[in-house]
């Protein structure tokens, strides 16, 4: 959920790998890229980034013990840091005038 979360928030994915067996390495070996460094132009304020790095925590036991507490724990961050500080290019913010207006 919190690649996901990622991927929405920044177009990009938290590691930058050329192929299978890279990408493969860099789960293993080297933490995800951080939240506001996947894109120069992109910063979402410091909860959004600390809820989506601790769902990509390496350990198991560092992150949220459910889907539930992620998404609870993200939505109460997006809420208070809603919009990053520059560039808004990221699907999710692309996706947001989609939804303006409708119930």
């Amino acid at each position: 959920m919190a690649c996901i979360a990622y991927l929405l928030l920044t177009g990009t994915l938290p590691y930058a790998a050329k192929s299978p067996r890279e990408m493969f390495t860099q789960l293993l070996s080297q933490p995800p890229i951080a939240l506001n460094k996947a894109k120069p132009t992109l910063a979402y304020g410091n909860s959004v980034e600390a809820v989506v790095m601790r769902g990509l925590a390496k350990d198991p036991k560092a992150r949220y013990a459910s889907v539930l507490e992620f998404a609870s724990a993200l939505a109460a961050a997006l809420s208070t840091d809603a919009k990053p500080a520059a560039d808004d290019s990221g699907i999710f913010s692309r996706m947001k005038g989609m939804f303006k207006g409708k119930s």
